[in-house]
């Protein structure tokens, strides 16, 4: 890798600000039940992204979904994908933020 891919990488990595690094080396595949080999496989192909779909997991606490998320986003991020972690309570807090500026906009120009 030379030093522009290399730096393009960390720019991506900062960018995706995930809290920590999981990766699928770290992901013990034998301790979920919700999600099998194949599908991994499915996910780690990333043609999720080349068809412009979201990524969002869900389940109960402890079932992988922090570390999966991240892990896949690593993947993506290595091959080269802008990749932005956004936990399901920044994601509300977002979207709440986005409707109330919506809103406000919308009251001003009434």
């Amino acid at each position: 890798m030379n030093y522009r891919e290399r730096k393009n990488k960390e720019r991506l990595m900062k960018w995706a600000d995930f809290p920590e690094k999981l990766t699928f080396e770290s992901y013990n595949l034998s301790e979920q039940t919700a999600i099998g080999e194949k599908q991994l496989n499915v996910l780690k192909e990333l043609n999720w992204i080349e068809g412009c779909f979201t990524l969002i997991m869900m389940g109960p606490t402890g079932a992988g979904k922090t570390h999966l998320s991240i892990a896949l986003g690593i993947h993506a991020v290595e091959r080269g994908y802008k990749v932005s972690f956004v936990s399901m309570n920044q994601l509300i807090y977002i979207l709440k933020t986005r409707e109330y500026i919506n809103k406000s906009k919308n009251d001003i120009k009434e």
